[in-house]
């Protein structure tokens, strides 16, 4: 019983040595500007039985993201620390980026890494959507029960808009849903915008008082007047045409299947 007690104490007595961080995920381009390089750092640890040659190397999430330079792998953004595993972004080209991590939203001038703090809020990216005049839609959220969410453009040149009348209440948070582009889009009327694409869009709009905008924004119908004074229906997710086909009228537009 002895010789049993001391060798689970052996066991439990192992060495563990701290090791390197690794890094363990790298994201670039097209999901981040050219040049540009978001990598995930683990912590890092060697554990051994203490009879050699058996020693691991475990890593397990603790640290975090940071922005490198790519080509010359130098840290970019946060200098020290590093954003927490659980993030989400969405870049105004290379010269910002607003950062959603842990409910909080930031906004980070580049290189300066000169950070402006929105607090608790959300973010939607529009990167490939048509002729909008934004890249981002950014909005806090009510401190106290019964305020209007407060809600900015991040243009292309990484500013913010002044604040614009929407209600995001309406808005799905939960991700993934598929509607939430839309919802989000129809929230902040983003067919009265100007658009670099379609000279007037048009919106046919299924929803109902108090119901949730995921719920019925898939069933809005859009239309956009081109350049060559035909009309098009477009997609409510990124006010890219449907298909091919051309109409005379926007009501034409509308009813196509």
């Amino acid at each position: 019983m002895r010789a049993w007690i001391v060798a689970v104490a052996a066991v439990v007595a192992a060495p563990v040595a701290l090791a390197q961080p690794k890094v363990t995920a790298e994201i670039g381009a097209p999901y981040i500007p050219d040049g540009l390089q978001l990598r995930l750092t683990e912590e890092c640890r060697i554990e051994s039985s203490g009879s050699a040659p058996d020693a691991h190397l475990r890593c397990t999430p603790g640290l975090g993201w940071r922005l490198h330079d790519a080509a010359t792998g130098e840290v970019v953004y946060p200098v020290q620390g590093y954003l927490p595993r659980d993030l989400e972004w969405a870049f105004a080209g290379p010269g910002a980026v607003t950062f959603l991590a842990q409910r909080q939203v930031s906004i980070v001038r580049l290189p300066s890494g000169e950070t402006t703090e929105l607090g608790p809020g959300d973010i939607e990216q529009y990167r490939d959507a048509e002729g909008l005049p934004f890249k981002a839609v950014v909005w806090t959220l009510p401190r106290n029960a019964g305020q209007p969410t407060t809600v900015f453009l991040l243009r292309p040149d990484g500013t913010l808009s002044d604040s614009i009348d929407a209600d995001m209440r309406r808005v799905d948070y939960t991700r993934g849903l598929g509607c939430r582009e839309a919802a989000v889009l129809a929230a902040i009327g983003a067919e009265n915008l100007p658009n670099s694409t379609w000279s007037k869009i048009v919106r046919l709009s299924a929803a109902e008082e108090g119901r949730n905008l995921c719920d019925t924004v898939g069933h809005d119908r859009l239309a956009g007047l081109g350049s060559d004074g035909s009309w098009r229906r477009l997609d409510p997710k990124s006010f890219k045409a449907i298909g091919s086909g051309s109409f005379a009228t926007a009501d034409d537009a509308l009813k196509a299947q």
